[in-house]
């Protein structure tokens, strides 16, 4: 892989509605042990909440390599690249279920972008916070509903009230992990 920013994407927009499409996106840091960055960046990138993750070494992908100069590269990719890749995995019959966006130069220093469909190693790619689409639909719903109870007019009662406080204890404990 080459020096660059990478997008991780768990699901296909044309089979998973929008709102529950999930996504990662990070910095390449390093290289085979090999830092390209110094410490002071490495520090900064965690403070603005990314996490080190190590990405696999793939032995079998599909692979496109287009040239990224902007918007017009993304048009390109979205509505042409895209669709040559899912008819080729359909055809030859293989299974992959993310993909992989390496925004990067090449020799010429030109930007490209190299679209991989990993098809081995694909459950080293998801991070922590991934969730099934099922639980994300869950999640989602739960939180919908609670916002609507929020919103009623109606006081809570005895065990509602005991419920939020929890819930605010809970909220405040996980903000301070987080600060420390």
């Amino acid at each position: 892989m080459a020096t660059g920013k990478f997008g991780l994407y768990y699901d296909d927009p044309r089979e998973t509605k929008e709102d529950l499409c999930q996504s990662a996106i990070g910095v390449i840091f390093g290289e085979d042990q090999h830092n390209l960055y110094d410490d002071n960046y490495s520090n900064q990138l965690n403070r603005w909440g990314y996490e080190r993750m190590t990405l696999p070494a793939v032995k079998r992908a599909v692979v496109l390599r287009q040239r990224y100069t902007g918007f017009f590269s993304l048009l390109v990719m979205i509505y042409k690249s895209y669709k040559t890749i899912a008819q080729f995995i359909t055809d030859n019959r293989l299974e992959t279920g993310l993909s992989v966006e390496v925004y990067s130069t090449d020799e010429s220093g030109n930007g490209v972008v190299d679209i991989i469909f990993p098809l081995d190693h694909q459950h080293e790619f998801y991070v922590e916070e991934h969730v099934s689409t099922e639980e994300l639909t869950s999640k989602l719903a739960r939180r919908h509903f609670d916002s609507d109870l929020s919103d009623s007019e109606s006081e809570p009662e005895g065990d509602e009230m005991e419920d939020e406080a929890a819930a605010k204890s809970a909220d405040e404990e996980v903000v301070s992990q987080k600060e420390e």
